[in-house]
């Protein structure tokens, strides 16, 4: 997954991305092989970093709930199929049903 996915993470990265419930990740897969992936931390505007936050409107409160895309990638050959659409749309839908994040950053 080197082509879509180039940053080496070690093993307990994975790990807490997993079972840590301030992140959000899923994989698409194709006859057991991951062919996609997001990963997307749930944090409060005032932990993002200064530049990020600076992008988002003022007139957002500090406590405002911020899902930031750490990762999105699809392998090339799965690509143009909507795979990346899918993902996005379950992270919108999982923001959403926590109603938790206000805002999605990439």
């Amino acid at each position: 997954c080197g082509d879509w996915f180039p940053i080496e993470y070690p093993d307990s990265w994975y790990q807490d991305i997993t079972s840590n419930q301030k992140f959000f990740s899923l994989a698409a897969t194709y006859r057991g092989t991951i062919v996609g992936m997001i990963v997307a931390e749930i944090k409060s505007r005032a932990k993002v970093h200064k530049e990020d936050g600076d992008i988002l409107a003022s007139g957002f409160p500090v406590d405002t709930q911020v899902a930031y895309i750490l990762s999105l990638g699809v392998v090339k050959e799965f690509r143009k199929h909507g795979i990346g659409s899918l993902l996005l749309e379950s992270l919108k839908d999982h923001i959403s049903i926590l109603g938790t994040s206000d805002t999605i950053m990439m």
